[in-house]
């Protein structure tokens, strides 16, 4: 703008030097006044059009630029769709959530290149923040864990953090609220040279989560523009955390029963019959054992259905805890439990039944309530394998034959 002006000046300049000139070729020559006045009008003119051309050059540079800007925003937003996709993808593809962060991070710094660092912090059931994804930074980091009031976002917004936020004298807040510890920790790490950073929330159905933070050792380096491409990258970030925890939700309650957490019958079927030829092929004996509570129908008409499904939480925990992780238990249904030791017969498995029953009825579940104490009592029945029957259809109708003879004893 300063050069146009200039220009503009000299332009004007030269348009009243060209009339001087006329005026004096006028008062000191003979020309026809009209040739001079023909000469000055086709100068003047001239200038005119030139000072026009320049304003059009200067409107096409203007326009330029802005399109400049524009293309670099629309490359932002073309690399954001490309990382949402991926994102979308990657989802279902990875088997941790670490992992699906670690991915979350990287294209945010591929949208936004002025970031040179990030993190992604997430809070733990102590309410603690901890490091889950980093770019950039020592590995050393992951090992931290911070208290919420011990981060600029927390200072920033006064515990209020629901919205991205920018901050640019990161040394500064730093300084002030990180604890002793940690700041010696950081320093070590040579994590306290940032400038500035563009932070924003992880909000999972309207719970904090944690947060996506990019930061720079530069000052001034993020801005409004930034912002948006931040609220609108993390609104893509929570729903594919959100499909993801409900994938694993999903992916969990094909193979176990909601309720008690031990394999549900469907998925116990399907492994079952499988490791069942191994242990045939290695020719060794196997113990199925069904297992009954006493009398559940009257806690649960007693006491209500909520403290009926706690009774049963409490069963399956104190049975499952007395196994082996290479052995089978499972929720049959209802209120029946099946249970398989591998390379065991039954003289063996009903030594071990014996002591899982008596650790059971010496651990009662107590009401919240009342405190009175509820016996987890049970029947169970015995078949082994392939001494008794050689596929679970066969071992199930004995040991469920069985366990009813005990239970009207």
């Amino acid at each position: 703008m300063k050069n146009f002006n200039k220009s503009i000046r000299y332009h004007l300049l030269l348009i009243l030097c060209i009339i001087a000139i006329s005026i004096a070729i006028f008062t000191l020559s003979n020309t026809d006044m009209i040739y001079i006045l023909f000469a000055t009008s086709v100068s003047v003119v001239s200038i005119l059009v030139s000072i026009f051309l320049h304003l059009q050059l200067i409107t096409f540079k203007t326009e330029l630029l802005q399109s400049d800007v524009l293309t670099k925003n629309q490359t932002c937003r073309l690399k954001m769709k490309d990382a949402i996709i991926d994102l979308s993808n990657t989802m279902l593809e990875v088997s941790s959530i670490n992992k699906l962060l670690n991915t979350i991070l990287k294209k945010v710094i591929e949208v936004i290149p002025e970031a040179e660092y990030g993190s992604i912090l997430v809070m733990n059931e102590e309410e603690l923040l901890e490091f889950h994804a980093i770019y950039g930074f020592d590995e050393r980091l992951m090992l931290l864990k911070l208290n919420p009031e011990e981060t600029y976002q927390w200072k920033a917004t006064k515990g209020n953090f629901n919205s991205p936020i920018i901050i640019d004298n990161l040394i500064e807040y730093s300084v002030d609220i990180l604890e002793n510890t940690t700041l010696e920790a950081m320093n070590e790490i040579d994590t306290l040279t940032l400038r500035s950073s563009l932070s924003a929330p992880l909000l999972i159905d309207g719970k904090f989560y944690g947060s996506i933070n990019i930061d720079s050792v530069s000052s001034n380096v993020f801005n409004q523009e930034h912002i948006k491409l931040m609220a609108y990258f993390v609104n893509q970030a929570t729903i594919a955390i959100d499909n993801h925890n409900l994938y694993k939700k999903v992916l969990f309650l094909s193979k176990y029963d909601g309720l008690t957490k031990a394999y549900n019958r469907n998925y116990f079927e399907e492994i079952f019959e499988t490791m069942l030829h191994k242990s045939q092929r290695e020719k060794e004996s196997v113990t199925l054992v069904l297992c009954d509570l006493n009398k559940f129908k009257e806690i649960n008409d007693h006491y209500g259905h909520l403290t009926g499904d706690a009774v049963l939480r409490h069963f399956s925990i104190q049975f499952s805890s007395q196994m082996r992780k290479s052995d089978l238990f499972a929720r049959f249904g209802g209120d029946e439990f099946i249970a398989v030791f591998f390379n065991s017969n039954s003289i063996q498995t009903k030594s071990k039944m014996e002591l899982i029953y008596k650790d059971i009825l010496s651990n009662p579940f107590l009401t919240s309530e009342s405190n009175v104490p509820l016996y987890s009592e049970f029947s169970y029945g015995l078949a082994e394998f392939p001494k008794e029957g050689n596929n679970m259809k066969t071992l199930v109708h004995i040991a469920d034959k069985r366990m009813y003879e005990r239970k009207e004893k």
